[in-house]
């Protein structure tokens, strides 16, 4: 069954800390590219939460969202001794270098980076819990894919099917078609005066018929569709085998379009087109 890559899952948690939001958007993508977007508190397991990912989902990009609301919002501030004392030797340098430099004011200090540090004891304790809620989201994740999965399989299907049934009916017709193109090369000799013998006649209907046959095209675009059907019903990550197929069945439609005997010929070529673009777009968003 395909998976789709296109899909929304949200876990909310709360607790004594307050409340911890985590968010996964995916969408399309070659490759698996993660994205995280969560609290410098928490970047210590961000190496884990992301192997976590590459374990479950094999293609999409993916945006991880963690967001913290704290119960008690005035966090704990501490100053950075270390940093301070590095920016008071900068300044006792300078104030030797250039005489008459205005005054420096704590406030100003302050205001430099790096001289306040914010903690969060009540962060401390949520590696634990925070794993156990990305878990879930990624479970509710992967549960949209295979729901969006099965659409696209049902729509593809449909389309196959629809495919299949115009190689059906190409098969049918094909010797009446070769026959009347027999009957239109004789008339128009016969209209233009042509003197053209028996064997003469013969090797431009064995070429026509040779340029005509579109039996191996057919096998083949029949080969790709049970191929296709096949994949469908696996559990492996098949969007880009899926994609080479439609590629194929592409080619063998174009060829078919070349080789057309007739306005049938030429719309049921076209139709095939049509139907395999439609496929194609579809596999575009499966994993």
């Amino acid at each position: 069954m395909p998976k789709s890559m296109t899909a929304f899952s949200r876990t909310d948690i709360s607790g004594e800390f307050g409340s911890l939001v985590i968010e996964l958007k995916s969408v399309n993508h070659r490759f698996i590219e993660i994205n995280f977007k969560m609290p410098d508190a928490l970047k210590r397991i961000e190496v884990e939460l992301r192997n976590f990912i590459k374990r479950e989902l094999t293609r999409g990009k993916i945006e991880c969202i963690i967001t913290i609301h704290e119960n008690d919002k005035s966090a704990d501030i501490a100053l950075n001794g270390a940093q301070i004392g590095k920016y008071l030797d900068s300044i006792n340098q300078l104030k030797n270098e250039i005489r008459d430099s205005a005054p420096i004011s704590i406030t100003d200090i302050l205001k430099l980076p790096g001289v306040l540090i914010e903690k969060h004891p009540k962060l401390d304790s949520l590696d634990e819990l925070l794993i156990k809620g990305f878990r879930d989201a990624i479970i509710k994740l992967a549960e949209y894919r295979e729901i969006e999965g099965k659409k696209l399989e049902k729509d593809i299907l449909i389309k196959i099917n629809a495919i299949e049934a115009q190689i059906d009916s190409l098969e049918k017709k094909l010797p009446k078609l070769l026959e009347l193109n027999r009957k239109r090369l004789k008339k128009r000799a016969c209209e233009l005066a042509i003197q053209i013998d028996r064997d003469r006649l013969d090797q431009e209907m064995v070429l026509l018929a040779n340029r005509s046959d579109i039996d191996e095209e057919i096998v083949r675009m029949r080969s790709h569709t049970i191929e296709v059907k096949r994949l469908l019903g696996t559990e492996k990550s098949i969007g880009r085998k899926l994609d080479f197929l439609m590629q194929e069945m592409n080619r063998e439609a174009n060829t078919l379009g070349s080789k057309s005997l007739s306005d049938f010929t030429s719309g049921a070529a076209i139709e095939l087109k049509v139907l395999i673009e439609q496929i194609r777009e579809q596999v575009q968003n499966i994993e």
